[in-house]
C-alpha cells in the first residue's frame, strides 16, 4: 500500500486496524468479482438492487462494482464520492482482437464509474474495474500501490469528470443521461463480444 494512503487509514480511520482490515478486504473481493458489461439474468432497477445483483451473480459493471464498494465503506465509516468520466472504448490501451478493436473503435461515448475516497478536502482515487486476470491483456488492475495514494483510472477520459455525492445522485445521473443517448445497434453486440473475449482471458 502506497504511504499516502497508509498515512490516511494512521490518521483517519475510526476503529483502528479492524477497520483497516475490513477495508482492504473490501477493496479487493470487489475488484476481483469479473467485470461483466451488463449482460445478466437480472436488471437493477435501484442502488441497492445493483448490489443485491453484483453479490449474486459474483460479476457486473464498473458502476455495480463501484456502488457495492462506496457501501461498504461507507458502512465502515469513511466518506466516499461517486465520479463519471465519460471515455471511448477504442482508446483503452490493451490487447483487443482486431475484429473487437474495430468494434470499440465505433463505439458511442460511455461513462466509467469510480470511487473518490475523501481525506478533508483531497480525494484518493479508487478503481476496482478489472478482475486480476486482465492483466495480462493490458487492462489496469489496481494494488492500492501507487505512490500518491492514488489508483490509475480504468479507462481513458475524453471529457469532464462528474462528481456526484452519493451513490443515489449518480444513479439519478446515469437514469437521465439513457434517456437522451440516442440508441446505437453496435452497442449491444460490442458488449456481447467484450463479455466473450474477457472470459476467455480468464479461462
Amino acid at each position: 500500500m502506497s504511504e499516502r494512503l497508509q498515512h490516511y487509514f494512521d490518521t483517519k480511520l475510526l476503529a483502528g486496524k479492524d477497520q483497516e482490515t475490513r477495508f482492504l478486504e473490501a477493496y479487493f473481493d470487489i475488484r476481483d468479482l469479473h467485470f461483466d458489461c451488463g449482460r445478466l439474468p437480472e436488471k437493477p432497477r435501484s442502488v441497492s438492487d445493483s448490489n443485491r445483483i453484483l453479490e449474486t451473480y459474483k460479476r457486473g459493471s464498473c458502476t455495480a462494482k463501484h456502488y457495492l464498494l462506496g457501501s461498504k465503506l461507507e458502512t465502515l465509516g469513511f466518506e466516499t464520492r461517486y465520479l463519471t468520466f465519460p471515455f471511448k472504448w477504442g482508446d483503452i490501451q490493451v490487447s483487443y482482437p482486431q475484429d473487437l478493436k474495430e468494434l470499440a473503435d465505433q463505439m458511442p461515448i460511455q461513462y466509467h464509474c469510480a470511487l473518490g475516497l475523501m481525506s478533508g478536502d483531497q480525494g484518493h482515487l479508487l478503481d476496482v474495474t478489472w478482475d486480476r486476470e486482465l492483466s495480462k491483456a493490458g487492462f489496469v488492475v489496481n494494488e492500492l500501490l501507487a505512490d500518491n495514494g492514488q489508483d490509475s483510472l480504468g479507462v481513458v477520459p475524453c471529457g469532464e469528470t462528474v462528481l456526484h455525492q452519493s451513490a443515489q445522485q449518480r444513479w439519478d445521473y446515469i437514469q437521465e443521461l439513457k434517456m437522451q443517448m440516442p440508441r446505437h445497434e453496435i452497442v449491444p453486440i460490442f458488449y456481447t463480444e467484450l463479455n466473450q473475449w474477457l472470459q476467455s482471458l480468464r479461462d
